[in-house]
């Protein structure tokens, strides 16, 4: 068993691996998630709510939790409160950790700013996004992202209908989103539900590894304004209800450099449709679509892979595929028409 005096750095070094890191791990615990016979705090002191025992001085400065009085004497009285001041207490440039203990963290009242450069909020690490032991829940939208170089991973996203979770400011550069799961499973339908949203310019976003599910008619997964080298790789985007319209789309022409790689669409539903998996503008350059596959069911027509680029310079693909379905052998190729 590890101690939880070893435990700030044990979280730095399974995510960290064996380089060097200055930044401190603040942890965000749900104190609703178990009752407190259950363990998180008992005689062992093995419980989450002992991490503060386990610090001693200046223990509340690390972890967080809601709702509830820290021992600092300040109550957060609800989970965005907590999350807020976690985020508040890093500091700019350090490669802080915001580390979620398992759980269900509601944000409501308040949208969450994430304005903390370099700075990661992650949950533990799991093998597969769904498998995510921490959710966030959005009751508010537009949760923002205004500074470089923020990263999330291991988390599950749950959408409010007709909000942004988050909302990408201009000029918030190379964010990191990667193993996680965004998850519209029963959220009410409306073509204003969306993942990520960007205000104006942004450039170099690495998204991977992410899987989204949505069983509506949502809006974009990605709804992108001045989009710049972003790159998606190794992403699912599952539909098991209804027409989505669209998975990635670009709103403005001012984009360029952008890449899906080694993605692929899935439709689980016999009535599961895409209408386009990628929405653009004529421009030049504007995106790259490399071994890119899509279940046979999951468009109209092998056509509809995309609709709205310059198709000589707006969008090129190579080694994109639709899989197959009841009727086919699969492995069609998809060309632009």
């Amino acid at each position: 068993m590890i101690g939880f005096r070893n435990l700030n750095a044990h979280v730095k070094g399974l995510i960290n691996g064996s380089y060097p890191d200055i930044g401190q791990v603040f942890y965000m615990v749900d104190s609703n998630y178990r009752t407190a016979a259950q363990g998180w705090s008992n005689a062992q002191g093995t419980g989450p709510l002992d991490l503060f025992a386990a610090y001693g001085d200046g223990a509340e400065t690390y972890v967080y939790y809601a709702p509830g009085t820290q021992p600092s004497g300040v109550t957060y009285a609800t989970d965005r409160a907590a999350i807020q001041a976690m985020i508040d207490a890093q500091t700019d440039f350090r490669g802080d950790i915001g580390f979620f203990t398992p759980g269900a963290y509601s944000l409501a009242t308040t949208a969450l700013a994430f304005n903390v450069p370099n700075a990661r909020y992650l949950g533990p690490p799991v093998a597969n996004p769904k498998r995510s032991v921490v959710t966030l829940t959005d009751a508010i939208g537009d949760n923002a992202v205004s500074v470089d170089n923020v990263e999330f991973g291991f988390l599950r996203f749950v959408p409010l209908t007709a909000q942004n979770w988050f909302q990408i400011a201009n000029g918030a550069d190379g964010g990191y989103i990667h193993d996680s799961f965004y998850d519209a499973d029963g959220i009410t339908a409306d073509t204003a539900t969306e993942f990520i949203a960007t205000a104006a310019t942004t450039e170099e976003w690495l998204v991977e590894r992410v899987t989204s599910f949505v069983d509506a008619a949502q809006g974009s997964f990605a709804a992108l304004i001045g989009a710049n080298w972003w790159k998606f790789s190794d992403c699912e985007f599952i539909v098991d209800g209804g027409t989505w319209a669209s998975v990635i789309t670009f709103l403005t022409t001012a984009s360029q450099g952008c890449q899906v790689l080694g993605s692929r669409t899935v439709a689980a539903g016999a009535s599961s449709l895409i209408t386009n998996v990628f929405t653009g503008m004529a421009g030049a350059n504007m995106l790259k679509v490399l071994d890119f596959r899509m279940d046979g069911t999951a468009t109209p027509t092998a056509g509809n892979i995309e609709t709205g680029f310059d198709a000589t310079t707006g969008i090129e693909l190579a080694e994109c595929y639709i899989t197959g379905d009841a009727t086919t052998q699969g492995g069609l190729l998809i060309v632009l028409t």
